[in-house]
């Protein structure tokens, strides 16, 4: 129980971030897992590759979680 609530208390925190910054999101209130919108159109493989080499945060694709979640 104490892992899960360290990621839910992690989630918390990007939560609270992406919020001051205005970047809208959803998730992250009943599992540690935040859902990005990706930007401009981009995929989410196109988005995974951005934030990685701009920003040096790793993320999991959408697209990994099937069709739905393409654009993620």
């Amino acid at each position: 129980m104490a892992n899960i609530a360290y990621y839910k208390e992690n989630a918390a925190l990007i939560a609270a971030l992406l919020e001051k910054k205005g970047i809208p999101f959803t998730g992250g209130l009943s599992s540690p897992y935040l859902w990005l919108k990706c930007p401009g159109g981009m995929g989410s493989w196109e988005f995974f590759d951005y934030l990685l080499s701009k920003a040096q945060v790793v993320g999991t694709p959408g697209a990994g979680f099937g069709g739905a979640g393409e654009g993620y």
